[in-house]
Parts: C-alpha cells; sequence; structure tokens
C-alpha cells in the first residue's frame, strides 16, 4: 500500500505507472462507495498487488498479508503514521513500513521518536534513469501532463495546510525539486486559489 496526500496525487500516479506497464488498484474519497469497495475486495483477494491510497484507507480496512506500506507523502501526524503502519502486519503477519521524508522534514523523526516509533535511516538511491523515462513519457502524453499539474497543485496546498507547520512548511520547501518530481523541468503556472475552491486536496 502505498500512501499520498491527496486523491489528484494517487490518480495522477495510476496513471504514470500504468504507462509503465505498472498495474495498480486505487482507493481515494473522490471514489464512489462502490468502486472503493471493489477496489478493496480486488486487492484483498490478490496474492500480490499495489494500492495507492489516500488515508480514507488508513483506518478500518482488515487487508492480510501486507507486506509494505510506503509512506510517498508525509502523514498529517505521528497518530496518522501509526494507523497507516497498522494496515501491515495483521493477525501475525509481518510487514515493513517505508517513509519519504525531505531534508527540511527532518523535525519529524523527532515527533516519531517520542510515540516510541522504531526508526532506521535509509539512503535514497539516485533515480537518473527513473527520471529519464519519466521525461520521456511526460513529454509525449498531454493527459498525464494535465494529471500531473493537478496532483502538483494539490499537494503544495496539502502541504501549506500541514497540521504540522514546524516540520512540513511549505516556506522551506524545494518546490522546484518537487515540481520535478511530478515530471515538469520548471514549476508551470498554478492557480492554487481555484483548486482551493475546488477542494481538490481533500482525501
Amino acid at each position: 500500500m502505498i500512501f499520498f496526500s491527496t486523491r489528484a496525487s494517487v490518480k495522477f500516479h495510476q496513471q504514470l505507472l500504468k504507462e509503465i506497464k505498472i498495474d495498480t488498484l486505487a482507493i481515494h474519497g473522490e471514489q464512489s462507495q462502490q468502486k472503493r469497495i471493489d477496489a478493496f475486495n480486488n486487492f484483498r483477494e490478490q496474492k500480490g498487488g499495489i494500492l495507492l491510497c489516500t488515508d480514507v484507507a488508513a483506518r478500518g480496512l482488515d487487508i492480510p498479508y501486507v507486506e509494505w506500506i510506503i509512506q510517498y507523502d508525509p502523514p498529517s501526524s505521528e497518530k496518522e503514521y501509526i494507523h497507516r503502519v497498522g494496515r501491515s502486519a495483521r493477525a501475525g503477519a509481518e510487514g515493513q513500513a517505508l517513509l519519504f521524508l525531505m531534508e527540511n522534514e527532518k523535525h519529524f523523526l523527532k515527533i516519531l521518536k517520542s510515540a516510541k516509533v522504531p526508526l532506521q535511516k535509509l539512503a535514497m538511491p539516485k533515480l537518473l534513469e527513473f527520471k529519464l523515462v519519466l521525461d520521456e513519457i511526460m513529454s509525449r502524453n498531454r493527459k498525464l501532463l494535465r494529471a500531473a499539474k493537478e496532483a502538483l497543485q494539490s499537494y503544495l496546498l496539502s502541504y501549506e495546510q500541514h497540521p504540522l507547520h514546524d516540520c512540513f512548511n511549505i516556506e522551506k520547501l524545494d518546490i522546484e525539486g518537487v515540481s520535478k518530481s511530478f515530471g515538469f523541468e520548471e514549476l508551470p503556472q498554478l492557480d492554487i486559489q481555484e483548486h482551493e475552491r475546488k477542494g481538490n486536496a481533500d482525501n
């Protein structure tokens, strides 16, 4: 299970992974209840698979044998971190969790340590080859480019509104670097106010 902060980011990454022939399932708040149930049941019944989700999937889902919880975007609190991780290692099964943090977000580690969360630091590998693949895909797929822009907008809005302001401060965020992770060579023109009216930063 891979957790993102916004539903727009889930949709973008699902489209991106499909472009490189990786099929995934998704659960987010823009879906109908039936579509979420179908995705949940399909994932639960598979022997192997990837579920992209927002925090609507962080509680109340009993999925056995989830081996990895990947928090690509930071949780809203240490309690939400624990709820996300709790989707793994159900009923005595083993599971592992991975949290991505940027350099400016390291203060969140102190919060997790104070909550008695065991942590181990891993080095981030260089992803130059995938960056080249991403650039090539984005250059020929206008639909994916639009999805990337919406995902970037929603990510920045969500980040700006993050309740742990000391840990996740948009004034300290490398916005151009984040933009590149969504496939842009430079920061595109964004309309954050319009995005906020639509409420696309919700789960």
